[in-house]
């Protein structure tokens, strides 16, 4: 896997697991302008886990990719592009690696993307 330092989001962020509720996580990428990302081609979301979420009960996190025209990435206001789904909290271990592919059809990606 390659990785692009300008289009890493986070590197050893915590995670809010303590509330509920949508939260922005880590920096944006700034595409310049709207635009078909992978212009056709597979690129994919990587989220790996360094150290184990706790949270009490069963509870879930769902991660999200959005775009906005704003580096504020809204949730309500933004462009949703994709979800991991609901995904418990215990199994967020360390070494726990989530790859999901970015839609290549549909919503245009606007100006910022977090």
């Amino acid at each position: 896997m390659i990785i692009d330092d300008t289009l890493e989001m986070a590197d050893a962020v915590a995670l809010n697991t303590g509330a509920a509720g949508g939260y922005l996580i880590g920096d944006q990428v700034d595409l310049t302008l709207a635009r078909d990302i992978g212009q056709g081609q597979a690129l994919y979301l990587v989220i790996t886990v360094d150290t184990a979420a706790t949270s009490g009960g069963a509870a879930t996190a769902a991660f999200e990719l959005r775009s906005d025209s704003t580096a504020t990435v809204d949730e309500a206001t933004g462009t949703f592009h994709l979800s991991s789904g609901a995904i418990p909290v215990a199994t967020l271990v360390a070494g726990y690696k989530l790859v999901m592919p970015l839609p290549v059809e549909g919503f245009a990606y606007e100006r910022y993307l977090g």
